[in-house]
């Protein structure tokens, strides 16, 4: 019986690379249907094998509550989603409204780095904050 022991360094989480998303502190345009979204991680990344999801919110500029904005999307399986080394791209096929404060949230392990010995790779923090990628529209 072969056994695999794999050592990996104290921050091996895949981190995003704060500035490298987008878009990221712009104004988008609400009348478009379909939006591209990319962020690149500080190593390479896969797919992982369970759901993961992103979320669009916003609000509008007088509101204090963000609310889900289209559908979300599962990271595992979807095809608007995809993955290059170290940068992970996807696309909402939705109107994000107008005049709106918006931001994009990640579940923990919406991507999973490839330092393992088979099988899952280190999962990804998510991002949960109003602030790490944020946009309006307009």
């Amino acid at each position: 019986t072969q056994r695999c022991l794999t050592i990996l360094p104290h921050n091996s989480r895949p981190t995003m690379k704060q500035g490298t998303q987008t878009p990221n502190n712009v104004t988008v345009n609400s009348s478009y249907r379909q939006h591209k979204f990319s962020v690149t991680f500080d190593q390479e990344i896969k797919r992982p094998t369970s759901a993961a999801l992103l979320y669009v919110l916003c609000r509008g500029a007088n509101e204090s509550v963000y609310r889900k904005v289209g559908a979300a999307l599962d990271t595992s399986s979807s095809p608007a989603v995809t993955i290059h080394n170290r940068t992970l791209t996807f696309y909402v096929l939705f109107r994000i409204p107008s005049r709106s404060i918006c931001h994009v949230a990640m579940d923990d392990g919406s991507v999973v780095g490839l330092q393992s010995c088979g099988g899952e790779g280190v999962p990804s923090e998510g991002i949960s904050d109003q602030k790490s990628w944020t946009f309006r529209s307009g």
